[in-house]
């Protein structure tokens, strides 16, 4: 599960593979994700590569990266393949490279945003069994002990597997135990800063825009998102 970094900057090497970095495919606020192939048989795989300036930041990368150890072997969970450390003298910068199967059907975002334009929009049946594979997803989530907050969940983070029936769920960098009590002004404060960097605006829980004292934080942030995507993605076809 454990890897290096290359100096040159290009290359990561995991469980004795190389992969060679090719593009960027995405940007997210902390990350950038690659395509990267195989040296010897040019496979491809998706890298996300974060750099960390502070402790801080370095303590987020490695829950996310015990979150995903935990959880990535489960159905409708984007598998995690390891993941590379970069070395540094400073004890308060690392990089890492986190490794997944390249997902070559893109995530549901853009499936949505296409059929769109084309006015081609997603079957009944096909929205509801896409719905019954985001629940296991969470519920994976939900049921551990203590419980997980995705705190995420959009369509952007929803990645078809092979073919456009099958999702999987990625990006556990705003996930969080729960639940979690609102003590005061200091926690408040803290929960309303990690909202603002982890939780997409169009897709957050409405508590998650408050995090006023005495309030509970739990798993149900995922549940109004769920509903929400659900009507979301509904939007145009005929349900009569």
């Amino acid at each position: 599960m454990g890897g290096c970094v290359s100096s040159r900057d290009v290359d990561v090497e995991i469980d004795g593979k190389l992969l060679r970095l090719k593009r960027v495919i995405a940007t997210g606020g902390f990350s950038q994700i690659y395509l990267a192939e195989e040296a010897s048989n040019n496979e491809k795989f998706a890298i996300k590569k974060i750099l960390c300036h502070g402790q801080d930041e370095i303590k987020c990368v490695r829950r996310e990266i015990e979150l995903l150890t935990r959880f990535a072997h489960l159905p409708h969970i984007l598998p995690f393949l390891g993941v590379a450390e970069g070395r540094s003298v400073d004890p308060t910068f690392a990089e890492f490279c986190m490794v997944f199967p390249f997902c070559r059907r893109g995530s549901l975002q853009e499936d949505l945003a296409n059929r769109r334009q084309t006015k081609q929009f997603v079957e009944r049946k096909v929205l509801l069994e896409f719905f019954r594979q985001i629940s296991e997803a969470i519920e994976y989530l939900h049921s551990a002990k203590p419980a997980i907050a995705h705190r995420d969940l959009k369509p952007g983070n929803l990645m078809f597997h092979q073919d456009f029936y099958t999702l999987q769920l990625i990006d556990f960098g705003s996930a969080m135990e729960c639940p979690l009590i609102i003590s005061d002004a200091l926690t408040s404060r803290k929960m309303l800063d990690e909202a603002g960097q982890y939780c997409t605006m169009p897709y957050r829980a409405p508590e998650l825009f408050t995090c006023e004292v005495g309030m509970e934080i739990d798993e149900s942030v995922d549940i109004w998102v769920f509903i929400f995507n659900f009507f979301e993605e509904g939007k145009g076809e005929d349900w009569d």
